[in-house]
């Protein structure tokens, strides 16, 4: 049977406002997720389970059940993905299908040729998706430097450095959300697109144009 594989992409802030309802409990469950951990829910209940501080009833059961419950609420509120099961690539099925990545390429015209029959995905169209796709596939597991601030105290900030994996490029695009500075963006332009689409300009163009339509997307909504 396959484990469900989950990674946590941002921590549990509880100054933060957040789409559900978050007990007492779940708070103290939804704490100990820390970014960039990968866990299995049961897995992470048997670790833990004795951790003081934490549950009142440290049968496996009640524990188990706990993670599973905060894991779910983690992913409503975005700090946590599911994992594809290990060794398994996304399929260029799937992947043109997740909202992101569907809605950008809606945008784009697929050809202008006449006399040639209009296929979905043929034309520049057509390249743009492949290229994310393959893109997409080379981000899982990758680990890179991410900066992000805390307000500690009214008008004071820290910031932390923290090394985060990806598992896939809407993780990428999520954390630009967050980016300081348009740090990532730079990392991106500068040193991570080259390594994968050596001098050929015309993908990183591109993956930067994916960039700007969220950006905009982010920003209009």
């Amino acid at each position: 049977m396959t484990k469900t594989r989950w990674n946590v992409i941002a921590e549990y802030d509880s100054k933060k406002q957040y789409p559900v309802h978050i007990t007492a409990k779940m708070a103290r469950t939804l704490k100990k997720f820390k970014i960039g951990d990968i866990f299995v829910p049961r897995e992470f209940a048997i670790k833990h389970q004795n951790d003081k501080n934490w549950m009142s009833v440290k049968s496996i059961e009640n524990v188990t059940n706990s993670v599973y419950m905060a894991t779910k609420l983690a992913q409503k509120m975005g700090l946590v993905v599911k994992l594809l099961p290990e060794n398994q690539k996304t399929s260029f099925d799937e992947f043109i299908t997740i909202p992101e990545i569907h809605d950008w390429l809606q945008e784009i015209t697929p050809m202008n040729l006449k006399n040639t029959k209009q296929t979905k995905y043929l034309g520049y169209r057509g390249r743009c998706a492949h290229t994310a796709w393959k893109f997409n596939d080379w981000l899982v597991d990758q680990e890179f430097e991410f900066d992000q601030e805390f307000e500690i105290s009214k008008n004071k900030y820290k910031r932390e450095t923290k090394l985060i994996k990806l598992n896939g490029l809407v993780d990428f695009l999520k954390l630009l959300q967050d980016a300081h500075g348009g740090k990532i963006k730079f990392y991106l332009s500068y040193h991570l697109v080259p390594r994968i689409f050596t001098r050929k300009l015309n993908q990183k163009s591109m993956i930067k144009k994916l960039i700007l339509f969220y950006d905009n997307t982010i920003l209009n909504n």
